[in-house]
């Protein structure tokens, strides 16, 4: 078993560059056809990554792809691992957007960056839907965040 302190240590001798990222992870998921869309998101994405931060992607399946479909567990983990590989790097974090929550499925849209797209069309009605859909449940967020906001000053919790 490989201690904490020899994954630091292997963390830090193979951090990435973030071009350098976006091409493997590019280059792997290229051979998937069921996959159409593909984006780096969170720190690395922002360049606030540290030595211990993960590499978050987050790809698109196409509609008719079985994996999007069915149970994707065990596709989704396969797919991380091949990513880490590929990268050399670890861990990778992996969300599936047709099946994400819509709040992340706009922070990947707002933050994240590119990497791989099939079809300029399948990207553009994906873009639109998600933020349509964001746009649409957003007064009802900001109605339960106000709820929310105002028992955590009551000091009322769980009922």
């Amino acid at each position: 078993m490989i201690s904490l302190r020899d994954r630091v240590i292997r963390r830090i001798s193979i951090t990435l560059d973030k071009e350098l990222i976006k091409v493997k992870i590019a280059q792997t998921l290229a051979l998937k056809p069921d996959i159409r869309l593909a984006y780096l998101f969170g720190s690395q994405a922002k360049n606030t990554a540290g030595v211990l931060s993960d590499i978050d992607v987050a790809v698109f399946f196409a509609e008719t792809a079985e994996c999007a479909k069915e149970n994707i567990y065990g596709y989704e983990y396969d797919l991380a691992l091949e990513l880490e590989k590929a990268l050399e790097a670890g861990p990778v974090d992996l969300v599936v957007l047709n099946k994400a929550p819509i709040f992340l499925r706009f922070q990947v849209l707002k933050g994240g960056e590119l990497v791989l797209c099939r079809s300029e069309r399948e990207r553009v009605r994906f873009h639109e839907e998600t933020i349509r859909l964001y746009l649409d449940f957003l007064p009802f967020r900001e109605i339960q965040n106000s709820y929310l906001k105002k028992r955590i000053a009551e000091g009322v919790f769980g009922r």
